[in-house]
């Protein structure tokens, strides 16, 4: 019996979309639809999502800049991290099973022409 699953999915986004990747408000709506339609829901402690989001500078790497969420599942946890050069990654674990078409087919309708996938894999942890 499988214990979890892990997906991972790399996305480059189109120039007129790249303003997107560190728009807070965009990528919280973005994450809770994608939870949503994959029939998961987001943690809530005290009243409140369980979900943290920063853009950042890197302190090890200053040339670095991004966006990051985090978030607990109420069946384990997911994060985004965007980039500078346009580029965003997504990490879901749940311990309850998803199909990976329905993340990216997901993606692919919220973020329309702007965002196209370069690459994905999904584990299935034991």
């Amino acid at each position: 019996m499988p214990f979890g699953h892990s997906f991972h999915c790399d996305f480059e986004t189109t120039d007129e979309y790249f303003g997107l990747l560190n728009d807070h408000l965009y990528l919280k709506e973005w994450i809770r639809t994608l939870i949503e339609r994959i029939g998961m829901k987001i943690h809530v402690v005290d009243g409140k999502e369980a979900l943290l989001i920063d853009t950042w500078a890197g302190e090890d790497a200053p040339e670095t800049f991004g966006t990051s969420i985090v978030g607990f599942l109420t069946t384990s946890s997911f994060s985004v991290h965007t980039t500078d050069n346009g580029i965003l990654y997504l990490d879901i674990f749940s311990c309850r099973d998803f199909a990976p078409g329905d993340i990216i087919g997901t993606c692919m309708d919220y973020w329309g022409t702007g965002i196209s996938m370069q690459n994905w894999r999904k584990v299935t942890r034991k």
